[in-house]
């Protein structure tokens, strides 16, 4: 299961760190977290995630839409954009070019 942690930071902002495997018994409280974030203006740091399924990829994709502008994901790990790319979902977020590695996304969604 995975782990969400919650933190305040500087200028108001909020900061949800996001880290271990996430499947559907963790929805629920994902789309708590992601909303209550989403409402204000708020950073979901990817770089601990070590598994996505696809309802959880769909959740974090669903939420990127809803809260554009709002909530933005940084630092995806390789199991992120793996996911990201097995679903499809590449056009659904906008992770900075720096952060989105090396051409991973696009190789693997060659490959499925």
């Amino acid at each position: 299961m995975g782990e969400i942690k919650q933190h305040s930071m500087i200028l108001r902002d909020n900061l949800v760190e996001l880290s271990g495997e996430f499947d559907a018994r963790d929805l629920e409280y994902l789309r708590e977290i992601l909303n209550e974030a989403g409402e204000s203006s708020a950073v979901v740091d990817l770089s601990g995630v070590t598994f996505l399924d696809v309802q959880t990829t769909r959740e974090l994709a669903v939420r990127h839409q809803l809260y554009a502008g709002s909530l933005a994901y940084r630092r995806p790990s390789w199991a992120v954009r793996a996911s990201v790319a097995a679903c499809g979902y590449e056009n659904w977020f906008r992770f900075d070019a720096e952060e989105a590695g090396d051409g991973l996304v696009a190789g693997l969604r060659d490959r499925c």
